[in-house]
């Protein structure tokens, strides 16, 4: 029977809608989990939270600083230098009007918070690999894929083009890099592991594929783990902890900075970036207006995230993440 016309019996029937509402995937965020939050800051405690960073003491203990028979013992100092993170405001709201709250089928206040859930998650996850990406060591895969090369930059800005896609060779690199605390021809001070053992990348979807793509990751895991070979996890390697991350702000068009290269990642050490939170983030309803007509949900945070060594040779020699970049 025709359903479509009245004359056929459309009135006889109604459209059903389902109680079960459909929500859009959301993309994995794992950049805030690894911020020191910094337990000393509140509210009541300015915008600025400052907080010092010292370094060693001055000269070098190779050798053992023996002293000769009857020398004084000698002096010297140790160089300290001042950061700041700041607490800016973040938020977001939806509003609705009455009329819409009356007519609908559905509590409208549950799919919203949802929404603004999700969307809180994934802004503060963008602040907060800002600062990991506010580092000045750089790492480029250069060279080809069966001679691979490779250039460290150290000033925040790359100075080449990545010519391949990175390799577990590059992977190695950045650690030994790390645990020695030499990138190419510049020494800065060795990194600790994130958790006293493991170091952590954090890389897009295509620079985990690029990694897998590796005969070399295929073979430690046949003899180390075989069973992520069918799982497609990327796990642990050369003493680092790898995890995907498909949010915007880590680049994942198969790019590794404008070459046409797989990836870009993060790896890094203890105490990379640090948050500060004023007012934890929080779901808030909008006084109505409008004599009650005019509704609104809205999430807000107020707080900070901060890069906390930021390498320099001469006035600060530490350093604790490195990212994998390119002009």
């Amino acid at each position: 029977m025709d359903w479509l016309s009245n004359a056929t019996g459309k009135f006889f029937s109604n459209n059903t809608l389902s109680r079960k509402s459909r929500a859009m995937g959301q993309p994995q965020v794992r950049f805030r989990q690894f911020c020191k939050r910094d337990p000393q800051y509140g509210k009541r405690s300015g915008q600025i939270l400052l907080f010092d960073k010292i370094g060693n003491a001055s000269g070098t203990p190779s050798g053992g600083r023996i002293l000769g028979f009857g020398d004084p013992i000698p002096r010297g100092n140790f160089l300290i230098t001042q950061g700041t993170c700041t607490a800016t405001p973040s938020g977001f709201a939806i509003p609705w009007m009455e009329e819409f709250e009356t007519f609908s089928e559905f509590e409208v206040r549950d799919p919203i918070s949802s929404r603004l859930s999700d969307d809180e998650v994934k802004a503060l996850d963008w602040r907060a690999s800002n600062a990991f990406y506010a580092g000045k060591v750089i790492y480029i895969p250069t060279g080809s894929t069966d001679t691979p090369t490779a250039t460290w930059d150290n000033d925040g800005t790359a100075s080449t083009a990545a010519s391949r896609d990175w390799q577990v060779w590059d992977l190695r690199n950045i650690i030994d890099g790390l645990q020695y605390g030499v990138y190419g021809s510049s020494a800065s001070a060795p990194v600790e592991p994130w958790d006293g053992v493991n170091y952590i990348c954090v890389g897009s979807v295509p620079a985990m594929r690029a990694l897998k793509d590796d005969p070399d990751w295929e073979k430690a895991n046949y003899y180390g783990d075989p069973e992520k070979l069918f799982s497609g996890e990327t796990g642990r390697l050369y003493s680092t902890r790898c995890v995907a991350n498909n949010n915007d702000n880590l680049g994942n068009s198969g790019k590794i900075g404008t070459t046409a290269y797989k990836g870009e990642a993060i790896i890094f050490g203890n105490d990379p970036v640090m948050e500060v939170v004023a007012t934890m983030e929080e779901i808030r309803e909008a006084i109505p207006g409008d004599f009650g007509r005019d509704m609104a949900l809205a999430w807000y945070y107020l707080g900070g995230f901060a890069h906390i060594w930021s390498y320099n040779a001469t006035t600060e020699p530490d350093n604790r993440v490195v990212r994998l970049g390119s002009s």
